[in-house]
């Protein structure tokens, strides 16, 4: 089983969870990015950075018109620089 974690913007917070939750039903360990209005932004990168370093997969859910926000870039640069693989979904 794989250590998959969702990204995305939280505009799609409703479909990440589900499309983390579809994965959790096959066995995976599966986390995803939620809306924590009470964290401060330094902790939500920093804890988001040390997801996507434990991850064997990232998953990438796009906005409703198929871009990719600023924040969920970052991610996906830094997935790919320390060697997590990253899947694009198209949903």
């Amino acid at each position: 089983m794989f250590n998959i974690y969702v990204i995305g913007s939280l505009s799609r917070d409703e479909k990440i969870k589900e499309i983390a939750e579809d994965y959790a039903s096959f066995g995976h360990h599966v986390d995803y990015v939620k809306k924590q209005p009470e964290t401060p932004f330094s902790k939500l990168v920093e804890d988001c950075f040390d997801k996507i370093e434990k991850a064997d997969l990232v998953l990438v859910v796009p906005r409703d018109d198929g871009s990719i926000g600023k924040g969920t870039t970052y991610e996906i640069v830094f997935a790919r620089r320390v060697g997590t693989d990253v899947i694009f979904l198209n949903i």
